[in-house]
């Protein structure tokens, strides 16, 4: 349950990223404000993602295909997840 400074502090934000073109979105579960012009490549850069060329990005719970993070352009609630594949060992 949101406290009234939790819901004044949310309305802020939300104003102050409208006015200056900037989007909330969610890593991981982790609120973020991007440019509104943020693709899926800019943010692996911006979230400094190690060996980027190895993970899968869903958003929305979406996957998204690789040729597409340049084009992808990230909107205001977008929930996105970095997803790695993991190679096993032995039982």
């Amino acid at each position: 349950m949101k406290n009234s400074y939790s819901c004044e502090r949310d309305n802020v934000i939300k104003q102050t990223n409208e006015r200056i073109n900037m989007i909330e979105i969610f890593v991981s579960g982790d609120r973020r404000a991007v440019a509104s012009d943020t693709t899926i490549e800019k943010l692996l850069i911006a979230e400094k993602v190690e060996m980027p060329e190895y993970v899968s990005v869903s958003v929305n719970e979406q996957f998204v295909q690789r040729e597409e993070f340049s084009s992808f352009v990230l909107r205001n609630g977008d929930e996105v997840e970095f997803l790695y594949y993991m190679g096993g060992g032995s039982i």
